[in-house]
């Protein structure tokens, strides 16, 4: 049996939970009492400045389950959860989704190799974000949104399959709305991306948005 068979197997024994699109899935003030696998829809995980500016530090897709240091390294997990989409989520019992990957060394190999381009990806974002100009920072969101939700069509251009928005754009940039929304015109006008949609984003050349980028 595959790997995807099996943690489909042992998820689809617990309840589900489903929720709507812009839907609080959990709040940073509340207390996490299980595991949470999605099956459906994607979900972002985001922090609140003391100003009211949001940044997003992440953007799960169906397959994901969270939060992984609140359940293996009992750490504190003080962040929103939002569903960006309709979503569908099943909630699993800390100490039965532990036992699981302990059981399995095939998924716990998957797991860190998850958690290490995760935090791979992290600490490029980190640099980009202490370093980077407003433009290498629009280009670094949409490259990451790229790799991680992307699928090529027959002219060799990425469509994010994710529907995104200039604001969540800006939340993973650290910027406000206004700023992205400008640069975003201008990846446009040099035909690095283009709309499909309001929420529908192409990359057009990729290679050229890793460039302005800084992304290696």
């Amino acid at each position: 049996m595959s790997n995807i068979n099996s943690v489909d197997k042992f998820f689809n024994k617990y309840p589900i939970k489903r929720f709507r699109h812009k839907e609080i899935v959990k709040r940073s003030d509340e207390d996490f009492k299980y595991v949470y696998f999605l099956k459906k829809g994607y979900v972002k995980m985001y922090s609140v400045s003391v100003n009211g500016n949001e940044l997003s530090l992440n953007i799960f897709k169906p397959g994901s389950y969270f939060p992984i240091l609140w359940a293996m390294g009992e750490l504190a997990d003080e962040y929103n959860y939002e569903a960006i989409t309709s979503a569908e989520i099943r909630l699993v019992p800390k100490k039965e989704f532990i036992e699981f990957i302990k059981k399995d060394p095939a998924i716990l190999f998957d797991l860190t190799c998850r958690l290490t381009a995760g935090f791979g990806s992290l600490l490029k974002r980190m640099e980009v974000l202490f370093f980077g100009s407003a433009r290498n920072r629009v280009a670094l969101a949409l490259v990451v949104a790229a790799k991680r939700f992307g699928k090529e069509n027959s002219r060799g251009e990425i469509r994010i399959s994710v529907p995104i928005t200039h604001k969540d754009i800006a939340a993973l940039a650290g910027l406000t709305r206004e700023t992205t929304s400008l640069e975003m015109k201008r990846f446009c006008e040099e035909g690095v991306i283009a709309r499909r949609g309001r929420k529908n984003i192409v990359v057009v050349d990729m290679s050229k948005l890793v460039r302005l980028a800084n992304y290696c």
